[in-house]
């Protein structure tokens, strides 16, 4: 039986790298450790795939890429029956996108089958949505990772260290936290980009409710 295999969670926001870090470990693992890899990048059924098909794409190092499986949202189960036609040939297993696999059906599930079954897990994706709200299943994925790493960018606003995606909407206004969650259409509208990365100080969102009331009154006097 082999022994169980190893999550690592690549997650920060809009342009850190998170894919370009996830190619070089699954290219690393396959030069230095002698490990076979597969991945597989997340497909929104609507929208088709972000990147070219069958392939994930560094946007450094040269633009390096490798062979992926584009797998929908709605069947993250896919991955694990991709994996047992490989017969025990691969080691690896690079997931793209987790933020796009919603909570229900869990990416996690899958991702905790795949370690059982000794296969070591490798997975990218941004863990806050345009709203700063946990995105998807990374968070489940982070709380079940054995190492995270964690990268950021710098604010299209200000230049410091960014955190956020932040989204706007055609008009350059930021956009409402009841929208909807994913934008199919991330085309940019005049010129204007609809999707930018942001500090906590620049991030900004239309009608955020307030989720805590905390009601503070003054401690009563003793009387005499």
């Amino acid at each position: 039986m082999r022994q169980r295999g190893t999550l690592t969670v690549i997650t920060g926001t809009m342009s850190s790298g998170k894919t370009s870090k996830l190619v070089r470990e699954l290219e690393q693992m396959n030069r230095y450790g002698r490990k076979t890899f597969i991945a597989f990048k997340a497909v929104i059924p609507q929208e088709g795939a972000r990147d070219p098909e069958g392939w994930l794409e560094s946007k450094e190092n040269g633009g390096r890429r490798i062979p992926a499986i584009s797998v929908p949202t709605d069947r993250p189960s896919d991955i694990l029956a991709h994996l047992i036609t490989q017969e025990r040939r691969v080691d690896v297993v690079g997931i793209d996108e987790t933020q796009f696999f919603p909570e229900t059906p869990g990416l996690w599930t899958v991702a905790d089958k795949i370690l059982s079954l000794g296969y070591d897990v490798v997975a990218a994706g941004l863990d806050l949505d345009f709203a700063g709200r946990p995105f998807g299943s990374t968070p489940k994925l982070l709380a079940l990772a054995d190492t995270v790493v964690k990268l950021t960018a710098f604010c299209d606003k200000c230049g410091s260290p960014a955190r956020l995606p932040q989204r706007l909407t055609p008009s350059g206004e930021p956009e409402s936290y009841f929208a909807d969650l994913i934008r199919l259409d991330r085309s940019e509208t005049a010129g204007r980009k609809l999707y930018e990365t942001r500090c906590y100080q620049c991030h900004e969102v239309r009608d955020k409710p307030a989720l805590f009331v905390i009601n503070v009154t003054e401690p009563k006097t003793p009387s005499a």
